[in-house]
C-alpha cells in the first residue's frame, strides 16, 4: 500500500508540474486550483515530496506549498499565502517571519525622530528660537501591520517630548490661572523661558515605496499629552531667578501631520500640528512645525 501511494503521489505531482502554464492542480480530488501559474517545481526524495507553485498572471506575490512526507503516519503540510500580510504586535527587535522578504515593503516600524521645532500662527510677541525647541519622538513598535509589496499602512505606538524656548525679552508668565506673554524685569540676565510637553502617540501611516531602497511614509499622529509645564531663569541683581509652573491649562489631546523620506534607514521629516498648544481661554496661541532626520532602529 506505502509503495502504491507513493507511486500515485508523484504521478499526481509530475501532472501538476506539466501543466505550469493553464491550471495547477486539476484532479478529482483538488486542493488547490491555480490557473496560470508562473512557476510550479515538484522536489522528492525517499522521505518527502514537495509541490510549489510561484507566482500568477495577476498576481506574482502568490505562494503555494505542498508538503507530503513518504510514511504511513505522515502529515501533510499545505501553506498559501497572497500579497498582502497581517502582523500584529511587532516588538522592537523582533523580525516577522517571511517565506520571501522581497515580497513586502521593509518600513521602520521602530524609529527615532531628532527635530527642531517652530510656531506657527503665534501672538506677536510669541518668538521661539528654533536652534534650542527640541523634539525628541520614540515609536516603539507596530501594533497592527498591513505589508504589501509596494504599499504599507501601520498602526503604532510611541511617546515624545518638546521644548519650545522664547527668544528677545519675553518670557511665559502664570498669574492667576493665566498664562501671559510678559518682559523680564529691568537689568534681568536672561537665561531662558520655556514651555515643555511629554506626550504619548499612537501613528496611523502609510508608506509607499520610491525606488529599491527608499520609501515616503505619511501620517497622521493623535497625541495624548500628559505633562506640560513652563519655566524660566533669569538672574536680577546677581540672584538666580526660577519660575516653574505645571498647571499650566494645555490641550491634552492634539495631532500631528508626519511627512518622512526614507533611504534605508535614515530619512528626514516634516511635522505640523494644528491644534494649539494651550487651551487659548488660558494662554497665548500658537501651533508648532517640526522638521528633522529619523533613524530606522
Amino acid at each position: 500500500i506505502y509503495k502504491i501511494m507513493r507511486r500515485r503521489l508523484l504521478t499526481f505531482a509530475l501532472m501538476a508540474a506539466s501543466v505550469s502554464g493553464a491550471c495547477a492542480f486539476e484532479q478529482t480530488d483538488t486542493i488547490v486550483n491555480v490557473c496560470d501559474a508562473k512557476q510550479v517545481s515538484v522536489v522528492t526524495s525517499d522521505s518527502l515530496l514537495e509541490v510549489n507553485i510561484n507566482g500568477q498572471k495577476d498576481n506574482p506575490s502568490y505562494r503555494f506549498n505542498f508538503r507530503h512526507p513518504l510514511s504511513e503516519r505522515a502529515t501533510t503540510v499545505i501553506s498559501e499565502s497572497s500579497e498582502w500580510d497581517f502582523s500584529f504586535f511587532s516588538m522592537p527587535g523582533s523580525k516577522k517571519w517571511q517565506p520571501n522578504k522581497s515580497r513586502h515593503l521593509d518600513v521602520n516600524t521602530t524609529y527615532l525622530d531628532l527635530g527642531l521645532s517652530s510656531t506657527v500662527n503665534a501672538d506677536s510677541r510669541l518668538n521661539v528660537n528654533m536652534g534650542s525647541s527640541w523634539e525628541i519622538y520614540l515609536n516603539l513598535c507596530s501594533l497592527i501591520g498591513i505589508e504589501g509589496k509596494k504599499s504599507a499602512l501601520n498602526l503604532g505606538f510611541g511617546f515624545g517630548w518638546r521644548n519650545f524656548r522664547l527668544k528677545d525679552d519675553v518670557r511665559f508668565c502664570k498669574t492667576g490661572n493665566k498664562i501671559s506673554l510678559e518682559n523680564y524685569p529691568e537689568n534681568a540676565e536672561i537665561d531662558f523661558s520655556r514651555v515643555k510637553l511629554f506626550h504619548l502617540s499612537f501613528p496611523l501611516s502609510f508608506s509607499y515605496a520610491l525606488g529599491k531602497t527608499g520609501y515616503a511614509d505619511i501620517a497622521v499622529i493623535p497625541n495624548l499629552n500628559t505633562y506640560a509645564s513652563i519655566k524660566t531663569r533669569y538672574k536680577l541683581d546677581g540672584d538666580r531667578q526660577k519660575d516653574f509652573n505645571k498647571k499650566i491649562h494645555h490641550n491634552t489631546t492634539t495631532v500631528d501631520f508626519r511627512l518622512a523620506l526614507y533611504w534605508k534607514n535614515l530619512g528626514c521629516y516634516f511635522k505640523y500640528n494644528p491644534v494649539n498648544v494651550f487651551n487659548t481661554t488660558y494662554g497665548p496661541k500658537f501651533q508648532t512645525f517640526t522638521t528633522g532626520i529619523t533613524i530606522g532602529l
